[in-house]
């Protein structure tokens, strides 16, 4: 779908208190750790001035690569869209197949999925996934206080036959920690 219009354009006031990113890592290749701040000029600048502080600044290899991967952006962008695609579906169906009682919220983008988990097990499905050799989040990394706990994020970036593997081990590991059925056939055993 299109992309929506940037947060900063609906401000008709106080431009200033909008700054945006944007990564290269998202669009090109998640190694490539080149990214950008939009903001007012005043904003920039400040910014300019502690960064000097923190870090040595940006690789030139990385920039050079940038820039070119910027002018074939729309030559790139589309296959590497329907790669996502293709491996959100798969993952998509290999969760419905492996996990029935999980809930997809709805997907329009990013190269990650939320699933709704029948019980506020998410900490201690990541803790039995990563015993097993998946290193997977749980739900309140990305919360406050403890919030989604009934939720996991699972990404889709990988080859399809890591895939295959990762939905199989998380399979596992929830069966683990709930007890649930016992392990299917082609389930994997770690």
């Amino acid at each position: 779908e299109p992309l929506p219009p940037p947060l900063a354009s609906y401000l008709e006031s106080r431009r200033d208190l909008v700054i945006t990113v944007g990564s290269m890592s998202k669009s090109f290749w998640g190694g490539l750790r080149v990214g950008w701040i939009r903001a007012e000029r005043s904003t920039l600048a400040a910014i300019a001035a502690v960064r000097p502080t923190i870090d040595l600044g940006t690789a030139i290899v990385e920039q050079l690569a940038s820039a070119d991967l910027l002018r074939q952006a729309d030559t790139v962008l589309p296959a590497r869209r329907d790669m996502l695609r293709a491996r959100r579906e798969l993952v998509s169906s290999l969760l419905r197949e492996q996990l029935p009682d999980w809930t997809a919220s709805p997907c329009h983008g990013g190269m990650s999925m939320w699933m709704r988990l029948p019980a506020p097990m998410s900490s201690a499905l990541s803790a039995a996934a990563s015993r097993m050799g998946l290193v997977i989040p749980a739900g309140p990394r990305f919360g406050v206080d403890g919030t989604l706990e009934r939720f996991i994020r699972v990404p889709f970036t990988q080859p399809e036959e890591r895939l295959h593997h990762s939905v199989a081990v998380l399979a596992q590991a929830w069966r683990s920690v709930t007890g649930a059925g016992t392990p299917d056939a082609h389930a994997l055993v770690v």
